[in-house]
């Protein structure tokens, strides 16, 4: 054979091998994300004035573990409002995050008098779990929780939930399910994470989408049974014909370099029937709570009044 050929093929082998480390690298890093401390959690949401010195103890979260529908322990906590309610808020954190990080929404729901429900997601925080799945097993969780929830207020509940990033996309997943909460805020979800990773991947290592999503797509289903197109909110608000009868609030910082806010704007132009959408001018990825704290607030409650109603 001639060397040339030879020469070729080896190229070829080196290419190859090249994009199987990339998508290797690319699904160590979606699946096997470090854990964040409690003390860590706890030492960015004061810096960022989320949590007041010594807060999270005053909280007196009322601490407890469910069983994932797999059989992991999740880590779970409710934080009361103070009085009687049968309306409760399930608050979902974001990619390698804990629920510390997003008492800054729970904060909201219970001065409109709600209780909040939160929880760690699987392979975050305390909980069991070999890894994460994007959305994918945590939107089953997620339906857990709502029943949870539902199951502690009987009669009459009213059971909304609010995601931050990979918990936006997550609460739009499981407003795709049955039975679907009864509203959803989605705080700078992704619209699909093919679309996403491709994104990323070309903002951090400045490497075009193919062949390398393709390849870490497929890494992805041997590793954790699932493709990215397995996850798209976008792709599923739209298969059930625009999810007309969920109110949902779309939130995105405009500043998002991380999930640009056109993936709010594509899944609230798929969106059908009750919606709003926020987007917070400068603010950057999971940061339009703090960069704008009035408007943000404002706007929640002006949706939970037109679509939710007053608390009963």
């Amino acid at each position: 054979m001639p060397a040339w050929i030879w020469i070729l093929l080896g190229a070829a082998a080196l290419a190859l091998l090249g994009v199987f480390i990339v998508a290797c690298l690319v699904v160590r890093y979606l699946l096997h994300q470090p854990r964040d401390t409690r003390e860590d959690a706890e030492a960015k949401e004061i810096e960022r004035r989320n949590l007041a010195p010594g807060e999270l103890d005053a909280l007196a979260l009322q601490e407890f573990t469910a069983k994932s529908f797999d059989g992991f322990a999740l880590r779970c906590a409710w934080l009361r409002c103070g009085r009687e309610t049968k309306r409760v808020a399930v608050i979902v954190h974001g990619f390698g995050s804990r629920y510390e990080h997003v008492l800054k929404y729970a904060k909201l729901y219970t001065a409109r008098g709600y209780d909040a429900l939160l929880f760690d997601h699987r392979h975050c925080g305390e909980s069991e779990g070999t890894k994460t799945t994007m959305g994918y097993l945590e939107r089953r969780d997620l339906m857990q929780m709502i029943a949870l929830a539902r199951a502690d207020k009987g009669a009459g509940a009213f059971v909304g939930v609010h995601g931050e990033s990979m918990g936006g996309a997550t609460v739009l997943l499981a407003a795709c399910m049955d039975p679907p909460p009864d509203f959803v805020v989605a705080d700078c979800p992704y619209a699909d994470l093919t679309e996403e990773a491709a994104y990323d991947l070309h903002a951090l290592c400045h490497l075009r989408a193919w062949p390398f999503i393709p390849a870490a797509s497929l890494v992805m289903y041997l590793s954790a049974g699932f493709f990215f197109r397995d996850v798209s909110p976008l792709r599923e608000i739209e298969a059930r014909g625009g999810l007309p009868e969920v109110p949902i609030l779309f939130v995105h910082g405009t500043a998002d370099k991380l999930i640009p806010y056109a993936a709010s704007e594509k899944l609230y132009a798929a969106k059908r029937g009750k919606k709003a959408l926020l987007l917070v001018e400068g603010a950057e990825h999971a940061r339009s709570v703090v960069h704008a704290r009035a408007q943000y607030a404002e706007t929640v409650y002006a949706f939970l009044d037109e679509f939710a109603g007053e608390p009963a």
